[in-house]
């Protein structure tokens, strides 16, 4: 019944409000139940063969996405990680997800809305199993073998 949320990287900047309480509310909920539900790397970048391990024991993505600095688009390295590793994730509230993966997605809007989440997935792991097996089945729509046959015609209308 355990659950593991891996927080990889590290603050931005000194000045960066939002990541600094999203961190002490994830070592809050750290102390208050016991476990080490929360991993946070205090460190900018994280290699890559860490980052794998750690994904490999993650049970959901937390995409910590401050929408008042993040303006590019639809697509964040979040989402690909959930595709790719089969995984639900949590995003901010104000985050456009991919239709797709809605129902392997849980939102919040703020650090306090986040920790109701995190209890929600630890008091209530048929949600979190849920999620999963979502994530599972929305990653297959993702494949390769799923869009072959959609580059093939693209390639030859383009070539033609």
């Amino acid at each position: 019944n355990r659950i593991k949320i891996v927080l990889l990287g590290g603050l931005l900047n000194d000045t960066n409000e939002y990541g600094r309480k999203v961190i002490e509310t994830a070592l809050q909920l750290n102390q208050e139940s016991g476990q080490e539900i929360f991993e946070v790397f205090p460190v900018n970048f994280v290699d890559e063969s860490v980052y794998r391990d750690r994904i490999a024991q993650t049970s959901v993505i937390l995409n910590l996405l401050n929408m008042d600095q993040y303006k590019y688009g639809k697509f964040c390295s979040g989402m690909a990680e959930c595709i790719a590793y089969r995984l639900p994730g949590i995003y901010p509230a104000s985050y456009d997800i991919l239709e797709e993966l809605d129902n392997a997605s849980l939102k919040y809007t703020g650090p306090d809305d986040l920790a109701g989440l995190i209890e929600k997935l630890l008091n209530n792991r048929e949600v979190l199993d849920t999620l999963n097996a979502n994530a599972k089945e929305n990653a297959l729509a993702f494949s390769m073998e799923n869009y072959k046959q959609y580059f093939l015609d693209f390639m030859k209308n383009s070539l033609s």
